[in-house]
């Protein structure tokens, strides 16, 4: 923002000099290898569990990693039409917009009196569980140079890390590779690529997901049209599953059994599906922020009125999470009245 107020270019200039012989020789400068980080409230109180650990990073390289993957990357993507049109985290678009999804399903559940389900899934410290030799491939598949990943990717490794409080910066300091066998990952929580490489390696889930789950299928009142189908609706890390009665009607899942039955066996299969392509990739759900909403109508002679949890009559969704060991319980997802969707 200031470079752009400068009159003179010269500035500029030398900037993009040095940023180019940096990607080409896959060179970092000294000064960019030495991040400090922080702790931010996030307006849940002081308590140490509810504060946001971010990095702060040299303004020229956070400017660089904002300019090639937040602005060139993002609209290169998103104009080759690569990104999944279900992630509202790209331009042209809105949070809202993901909100608005789901506010869209219930309405089309209530007019059809349709069976359906929404869960409503949050990773766990998102960034900081990024592959990072991961990303190499899947960034590169969006159209970013593979010298320019790279150098990403050796920033990653080679960044030195110190630790600011308000009584001063740490004297000790860590780094990614200070032990090689287990290196550690992520990209950066306030890096100026951490959203572009996140949702550049949760491409392949989306649309592993799209390919093996079980979708919410939608027709036009009057069948002409053909039919849309929907899986997945998010914004960043915040992802939702959508199933309906016409979805699980057009996958055959379970014929034998009745409709409330068969979109809960839908759900819980979608629910442990997308929680091991997530791990793949280095994700990992919080389980604690994790809910759902299961939709269904009954008749009272008068109006209609949602059906409550317990008139469902079906089992609750339970999941045992992929980074725990196999022996362990499995553990219930929050599951909220279908009023609480209104």
């Amino acid at each position: 923002r200031v470079l752009s107020k400068l009159s003179d270019d010269a500035f500029i200039s030398v900037l993009f000099d040095i940023v180019d012989l940096a990607f080409t020789t896959h060179s970092l400068l000294p000064r960019w290898q030495h991040v400090t980080q922080l702790m931010l409230e996030k307006g849940k109180g002081p308590g140490i569990e509810n504060l946001r650990v971010i990095q702060l990073l040299e303004a020229d390289l956070n400017w660089l990693l904002r300019f090639l993957w937040s602005k060139k990357l993002e609209r290169h993507a998103t104009e080759a039409g690569v990104y999944n049109q279900a992630q509202f985290a790209s331009p042209g678009k809105l949070c809202q917009s993901a909100i608005l999804n789901k506010v869209l399903f219930f309405d089309i559940l209530r007019q059809n009196r349709h069976y359906g389900a929404l869960i409503d899934n949050d990773a766990t410290a998102a960034f900081d569980r990024v592959l990072p030799a991961l990303c190499v491939v899947t960034c590169k598949q969006l159209g970013m140079p593979k010298h320019a990943q790279r150098f990403f990717f050796k920033m990653l490794r080679n960044t030195i890390y110190t630790t600011t409080t308000a009584h001063g910066r740490s004297a000790k300091t860590y780094s990614a590779i200070a032990n090689p066998n287990v290196p550690g990952q992520g990209v950066m929580q306030g890096g100026g690529a951490s959203l572009s490489n996140y949702k550049s390696q949760q491409l392949p889930v989306l649309r592993a997901i799209e390919r093996h789950g079980t979708p919410a299928v939608f027709q036009h009142v009057s069948k002409v049209k053909a039919k849309f189908r929907r899986w997945v609706s998010g914004f960043s890390d915040d992802i939702s599953l959508f199933v309906n009665e016409l979805g699980v009607r057009a996958s055959r899942l379970d014929e034998d059994l009745p409709i409330s039955q068969r979109l809960r066996n839908a759900v819980q299969l979608n629910l442990e599906r997308y929680e091991e392509y997530f791990f793949t990739s280095g994700g990992s759900l919080n389980l604690k922020k994790c809910f759902y909403y299961y939709i269904g109508f009954m008749w009272t002679g008068t109006e209609w009125r949602y059906r409550s949890n317990a008139e469902m009559n079906v089992d609750p969704i339970v999941i045992t999470p992929t980074t725990l060991i196999m022996d362990a319980a499995p553990q219930p997802v929050q599951w909220y009245e279908a009023d609480d969707a209104q």
